[in-house]
């Protein structure tokens, strides 16, 4: 209601600024915010519909195994095909949360038993994750929904971690890293290019920027978890590297919209910020963990905010679980690092809003 309100004052202020030369739907309009708050109708109601959509795959996974389904590759490949179409037919003729819960259960399970119907005809490795990512950007033009769009999004992200891992392509994996990278900055920082670029874009910029930031994170906890990438991989530091930069680039964003005119706090804060990526130069998961936090909170994306902090704890935990230190010696450094953040917490309060204009 709030955000009605605010386009309404919106529009008033265009309108007095130029009467005559604007125009807008207004029906169309109070139909987008209407969907528009429904995507977004709460935590709540979407951890439902997933609570929901397990149980009811947990139900139906036991109706196939009862049935002896299950022991049929083309009855378990057909299946989860079916399942998939009439997961979007549903979502195409009805608009319900009960019909999102029905249909986000057939969705999930029916990429499950795809999966699984290919996998036991013993086709190439490759070609499963393929055959999936394919499934899912197809279903992704034929339903534009904010949890269809997320999975089938996530599909695709999920098939090409699959395809890089199962080949040992971890030069790949770096350069995957840094295009998520630059991904999650274009949504972040180009909404209104995105916007306007083709209807569909407008209807899944939300879910698409949301899963560029899953992706990415997923990514970056994948690669700080130790023998997973080798940590001598040629592209590591240019890795590394690419992400420190743009760490550098969100923090000058960052100081000019809060005005910071002293040219002491200025290279203080560079300073301060070359000093940790380089620290963190052989742990690219701990740099981009970095950058995923500073352009969600400068964009005011909250709940991307809140899984970047989430993906930063868990990356400098196991950095410090795998790092070949003594337990005296990693307690000192967690305790030099706590300490650095809280001086760099004292220094921001004390200096940073004698430049805040009142």
């Amino acid at each position: 209601m709030d955000k009605h309100r605010h386009i309404v004052k919106v529009l008033s202020a265009i309108r007095q600024e130029v009467p005559t030369a604007f125009q807008v739907d207004e029906n169309a309009l109070e139909t987008a915010v209407s969907e528009d708050r429904y995507s977004a109708s709460g935590v709540a109601v979407w951890l439902l519909s997933i609570v929901g959509g397990l149980l009811g795959a947990i139900t139906f996974l036991s109706f196939i195994t009862m049935s002896g389904l299950n022991k049929s590759n083309f009855g378990m490949t057909l299946t989860g095909l079916l399942l998939i179409a009439l997961s979007l037919l549903i979502k195409r003729i009805y608009n319900k949360p009960l019909t999102d819960t029905i249909g986000i259960t057939f969705f999930g399970l029916g990429f499950i038993l795809f999966g699984i119907g290919l996998g036991r005809y013993g086709i190439d490795q490759n070609l499963i994750p393929a055959a999936l990512m394919a499934t899912g950007f197809l279903a992704l033009l034929l339903v534009q929904h904010f949890v269809f769009s997320l999975v089938s999004l996530l599909i695709i992200h999920v098939g090409a971690l699959n395809l890089l891992h199962s080949n040992k392509f971890y030069d790949g994996m770096y350069i995957y890293m840094i295009l998520l990278a630059l991904a999650l900055w274009y949504t972040c920082m180009a909404e209104a290019q995105i916007l306007r670029a083709w209807p569909i874009c407008r209807r899944i910029y939300l879910p698409l920027r949301l899963a560029v930031l899953m992706a990415f994170l997923s990514v970056l906890i994948w690669s700080g978890i130790k023998d997973n990438i080798p940590v001598t991989g040629s592209l590591l530091s240019p890795a590394a590297l690419f992400l420190g930069l743009m760490v550098l680039m969100i923090f000058s964003k960052v100081i000019n919209v809060l005005n910071i005119s002293r040219m002491n706090v200025k290279i203080t804060v560079y300073t301060i910020s070359l000093i940790v990526v380089f620290c963190c130069f052989k742990a690219p998961a701990i740099i981009g963990s970095m950058l995923a936090v500073l352009l969600c909170f400068f964009i005011n994306f909250r709940s991307g905010t809140v899984l970047s902090l989430i993906s930063l704890a868990a990356v400098v935990a196991r950095y410090f679980y795998d790092i070949n230190l003594s337990l005296p010696q990693k307690s000192g450094l967690l305790l030099l690092v706590g300490l650095v953040f809280i001086l760099f917490y004292i220094f921001t309060n004390k200096f940073w809003k004698a430049d805040e204009k009142v």
